[in-house]
């Protein structure tokens, strides 16, 4: 039980990334006018601040100068910021620590006139912090993992007057009432809920918002949600705003929805980013009505038959991860496209049509899939292409079309088990002449024993009377 117990708790300091070296923050040598002088606490650079806190609270500040505007605290033992804690006129606070707890009521004092954006990262934070009761002009809040089970009206109608950009990812029993508080969104990012979404969810700001997320990276972690694991029904909710730029649905029911692209067509004149991430899709979505989409992601679903000609071809970045994928689908109509993730699928073999006319494709990742062989004729056409992520599958040698890739930088082919035979003179020219090339080796000469070095080498060179590989 007790391994149990430590284990949950390291994941979770590694999920927030609070754990720290001991021996304390790592940085620069501290500004002159630092309000901390204490530099293995609070180090300073230009107008910012990061401390980490060796005890329940920080250190005050031996000074009041104000050229620090920005303040990111974090560290394990932190549990309260007092009164005079904090330097004054600051923009930006940041807190990050699983046992927070507490902001004294003047705690932000100092900084009621020019306090911008407040985030706090912590477990045990239980309530909205009432030093924000009097800040003028806070425009973001970001509440990450805390608990809070009350929330003050009062409070949340006087935030609500200003803030455009609103973060809760905190676990919640029912819809949020005092949502409807915030009336200046632009940007909303709420936990993907384990109830139903009210139909009026977003009627009061069905004009100005802009970025709509659902994160489900906790919705089955048994410490905030102990019941029974059922995907919520998609929230028709979503289909009133008018202005939605940016749309990201997690672990949402979409399998039910008669079609996912007519749900989104009226978005055609403003959406220009689309993930639907583990939402249960067997089938693509034809989304051809949204000109405006440049970014795609529906990944973590099972999408055997992944069909491109029904997708904009607006599109520059496209991210299809555990997508099941049997075959790579023809992307040659994506004349745009940038970026290419197709990580953890199925596949064996990249066919030589599927990139073809990709011109301006700089970034192209297809780790962990298993592929054995790349048909010549690939990468003719990849002129921009700088990095290329092959790693984790199942080439034993360097295909001849690798030497296609003329602008390629970064090379990964980490878990591929290359044999050192020897290979042609291209793709000796064509290896030395990337930057960085990372890959593993299973058989080698006993005298070069690294991949990379024996395909750089003069003795990987083929002869006459040698077999090509490749």
């Amino acid at each position: 039980m007790m391994c149990r117990v430590f284990r949950s708790s390291l994941l979770a300091w590694l999920m927030l990334g609070l754990i720290v070296p001991s021996e304390g923050v790592n940085a620069t040598e501290s500004a002159k006018d630092c309000p901390w002088q204490d530099s293995s606490v609070c180090t300073c650079s230009a107008n910012q601040a990061i401390c980490y806190a060796r005890g329940p609270r920080i250190p005050k500040p031996s000074n009041n100068l104000t050229q620090i505007d920005s303040l990111s605290i974090s560290g394990y033992r932190l549990i309260e910021i007092g009164d005079d804690d904090l330097p004054p006129n600051l923009k930006k606070i940041e807190v990050k620590s699983l046992s927070f707890a507490y902001f004294s009521s003047n705690a932000l004092r100092k900084s009621l006139k020019t306090l911008e954006r407040f985030s706090v990262w912590s477990l045990n934070l239980t309530e909205l912090p009432g030093s924000l009761r009097e800040v003028e002009g806070l425009e973001g809040l970001e509440l990450r993992h805390a608990r809070i089970k009350t929330w003050n009206r009062n409070l949340t109608r006087h935030l609500g007057r200003t803030i455009k950009n609103l973060t809760l990812n905190v676990p919640l029993d029912k819809w949020p009432e005092w949502i409807t508080d915030f009336v200046q969104l632009e940007t909303l990012l709420l936990r993907t809920p384990h109830f139903e979404v009210p139909p009026d969810a977003f009627d009061h700001v069905q004009n100005t918002l802009k970025k709509l997320e659902f994160d489900g990276q906790f919705f089955y972690r048994y410490d905030f949600y102990p019941g029974p694991f059922v995907l919520p029904m998609f929230p028709e909710a979503v289909t009133k705003l008018q202005s939605l730029e940016m749309l990201s649905l997690e672990r949402f029911n979409l399998s039910t929805v008669p079609d996912v692209g007519a749900t989104f067509a009226g978005f055609g004149n403003t959406l220009h980013t689309l993930y639907l991430r583990a939402c249960d899709l067997s089938v693509t979505p034809n989304l051809l009505l949204l000109s405006k989409l440049t970014k795609l992601r529906l990944s973590f679903n099972n999408l055997l038959n992944f069909r491109t000609d029904i997708l904009p071809p607006t599109l520059q970045f496209i991210k299809c991860v555990r997508c099941h994928l049997i075959d790579i689908p023809d992307f040659s109509h994506f004349k745009n496209l940038t970026e290419l993730s197709l990580d953890f699928n199925d596949f064996s073999t990249i066919r030589s049509t599927v990139f073809q006319g990709l011109e301006n494709l700089k970034t192209l990742s297809l780790t962990k899939n298993k592929i054995t062989s790349i048909e010549n004729g690939t990468f003719l056409d990849t002129s921009s292409l700088d990095t290329l992520a092959l790693s984790g599958n199942s080439l034993s040698h360097l295909p001849e079309a690798m030497a296609e890739a003329k602008s390629i930088q970064l090379l990964q082919m980490f878990g591929n088990f290359f044999t050192c035979s020897c290979i042609s003179q291209d793709l000796n020219s064509w290896i030395r002449s990337i930057d960085t090339v990372r890959a593993s080796v299973k058989i080698c000469q006993e005298d070069n024993p690294d991949i990379v070095s024996f395909w750089r080498s003069d003795a990987s060179l083929c002869r006459d009377d040698d077999p090509i590989v490749g």
